[in-house]
């Protein structure tokens, strides 16, 4: 949604640069008192200019999908093996998608490492793409809802993708976090940390007079 009204307004700057520069009476008066007669013509059309590039940069990071940071996720050698660096970089779906399974397809990279940048991706992208947020995470979770160590049911997905709904219609923050766990046979699996770390990120906790299992999300 951002980034659409980020290519639009950036593709009306160019139009508009462009149009100051091939006939500059299309800007008007501003700034006429400014500048001597005769150079006005020359001050219009590098305002022009002006509105031309800066428009250009604006529609060229509209048209990627997400501006993703990735130092905090992977080590400088880890980026360094897949092209990429600790600065903040635009990227596509497309692009995103077989830089995770790229790396998964290795296994070189440790897996809380892959886990914490495929976090890092999802958390950009809805962040700045927060109208995906209800039908993408559900969908993603369907998709491979057969090789998950988990018991959600068709009904369980349904009210989550009606509660994301809710939270992007309301503007929510998005966080993400990796939890903790062990790496077996290739899989990622739950411990007593991970149990810890999410009844702390919800502020859940077991009591004398309920069931562990009642209090744990």
């Amino acid at each position: 949604m951002f980034f659409g009204f980020q290519l639009t307004l950036g593709l009306m700057m160019v139009f508009y640069g462009y149009s100051v520069m091939k006939n500059p009476r299309v800007w008007g008066d501003q700034g006429r008192r400014a500048v001597k007669a005769e150079h006005f013509e020359e001050y219009c059309r590098q305002n022009g200019l002006f509105f031309l590039k800066a428009g250009l940069i604006m529609a060229l990071i509209g048209a990627l999908d997400a501006l993703v940071s990735l130092s905090g996720a992977l080590t400088d050698d880890e980026l360094a093996r897949y092209g990429r660096d600790s600065r903040v970089q635009g990227l596509s779906a497309a692009e995103a998608h077989g830089f995770l399974t790229g790396m998964d397809a290795d296994a070189v990279v440790p897996q809380a490492h892959r886990a914490a940048a495929r976090g890092a991706v999802w958390d950009a992208f809805f962040r700045q793409n927060l109208d995906l947020l209800p039908g993408a995470l559900p969908q993603a979770l369907r998709s491979v809802s057969a090789s998950l160590l988990t018991d959600l049911t068709a009904l369980d997905l349904d009210t989550l993708d009606r509660t994301l709904e809710f939270l992007a219609n309301n503007e929510a923050q998005i966080e993400t976090q990796v939890l903790p766990g062990d790496e077996q046979a290739g899989r990622y699996t739950l411990n007593e940390e991970s149990l810890a770390a999410v009844q702390s990120f919800f502020n859940v906790s077991p009591t004398d007079g309920q069931a562990s299992s009642a209090s744990e999300p």
